[in-house]
């Protein structure tokens, strides 16, 4: 799916973008845990949790982050793996 907006940027679905998001959020997740007390253990699972819990959601749900594409670059290929 892709959109255009008047300043000719094209929006088009993106599933990696969602999945490095899901990475800094299971980051967050540690840093916040450690910073409050938590342990090793309980940090490590707070990430895990929140990571995985976002790529499932994601999964089931068909999320994914929007992409700005310049409306002269073209898609056309890509989906057959030619770059």
């Amino acid at each position: 799916m892709s959109v255009m907006d008047e300043q000719g940027f094209i929006y088009t679905l993106d599933l990696v973008g969602l999945t490095i998001l899901a990475v800094v959020l299971g980051a967050v997740a540690l840093i916040v845990t450690r910073e409050l007390g938590g342990g090793e253990i309980a940090g490590f699972l707070a990430a895990m949790i929140i990571t995985t819990g976002v790529r499932i959601a994601a999964i089931r749900f068909s999320w994914s982050l929007p992409r700005a594409q310049l409306a002269g670059d073209s898609d056309e290929g890509r989906s057959e793996g030619l770059h």
